[in-house]
């Protein structure tokens, strides 16, 4: 690969769909890939760069990538440094997560955050109840190679049954108890709750090979 080379830090979907914890028939699935050749527990410091918004409520990429931030912290799998778009640093770098990047802008994104991996994506969707609705496209990039660690695509819909199951489990695994409805409802009407179930399960991807 040649200083000219160009580096994607958003890789289409179709790349992705094969590369999964489960068949995209299975009703509990959920899309992402983690490079084969890549350790999580050895990648360091990560920047989460605050996600991009494409939906009708802009506050909501704060809330989403703040919430993102305690819930990696919970793995203990690497470093965390949050790069809100107040910090001066977003400025001077304006990372966008499809972009493109040779790796000597890489090896200078890297010096400057003081990080070997950038945390990217872009919030697709947003709804708030009665139809609450989260949708997000994320991307792990090392900065030192500029390959892909890990990715993932994923719409996480209350009205569908397989986010409905999923957040029974994620209850379970909060309380260690039966899960009741006035809990699950709340999940769905509460932004806050949902949101950090959503990045939950984001966190719980990379847990699945460390």
């Amino acid at each position: 690969m040649n200083k000219f080379t160009k580096i994607m830090l958003l890789t289409p979907l179709f790349l992705l769909q094969g590369c999964n914890n489960g068949s995209s028939t299975m009703p509990n699935a959920i899309h992402y890939y983690l490079n084969p050749g890549k350790s999580l527990l050895q990648t360091g410091r990560v920047a989460i760069i605050e996600l991009a918004n494409q939906s009708d409520y802009p506050d909501i990429s704060y809330d989403i990538t703040n919430s993102l931030y305690r819930s990696l912290q919970k793995t203990q799998l690497f470093g965390l440094t949050v790069i809100s778009k107040e910090n001066s640093i977003w400025n001077d770098l304006q990372i966008k997560a499809n972009d493109k990047y040779t790796l000597k802008q890489l090896s200078e994104i890297r010096k400057k955050i003081n990080c070997n991996a950038i945390l990217t994506g872009t919030i697709t969707q947003y709804t708030p109840y009665p139809h609450t609705t989260v949708a997000l496209s994320l991307r792990l990039t090392d900065l030192r190679d500029g390959k892909l660690i890990w990715a993932m695509e994923q719409i996480f819909d209350t009205s569908d049954k397989t986010t409905e199951s999923r957040i029974k489990k994620y209850l379970r695994a909060q309380n260690n108890k039966k899960t009741n409805t006035l809990d699950e409802k709340l999940i769905t009407i509460s932004p806050v709750k949902f949101i950090d179930f959503v990045t939950y399960e984001v966190a719980s991807t990379m847990l699945e090979r460390k």
